[in-house]
């Protein structure tokens, strides 16, 4: 799933969310390209501008991993992995169906 997350709000994500769980048998891998809002980072401030454009024009949002996360779980799944992509704002996130 590639950048998709980006434009649902939560109610979205989650009906995409159950219905990949719906779709995987356990054990299974999920494999998501989406920005992460990371404190951390230097990037940071662009990409809380980007989640105020992003749900002001847009109606979705960007996520913090913790947010991220939490819905995966509410769905069936396991955080794995979070991967930067270098030189871009994206992510991989692994997820397994549990």
């Amino acid at each position: 799933m590639k950048n998709l997350l980006d434009f649902l709000d939560d109610e979205n994500s989650k009906i995409v969310f159950r219905n990949c769980r719906r779709a995987l048998e356990a054990g299974k891998q999920l494999k998501i390209i989406v920005e992460i809002i990371n404190r951390s980072s230097e990037d940071y401030l662009f990409s809380r501008m980007t989640d105020i454009h992003t749900m002001a024009f847009l109606n979705g949002r960007l996520r913090m991993k913790e947010q991220l996360e939490a819905l995966l779980n509410e769905f069936g799944f396991r955080l794995d992995s979070v991967d930067q992509i270098s030189s871009l704002q994206d992510s991989v996130v692994d997820a397994t169906a549990i």
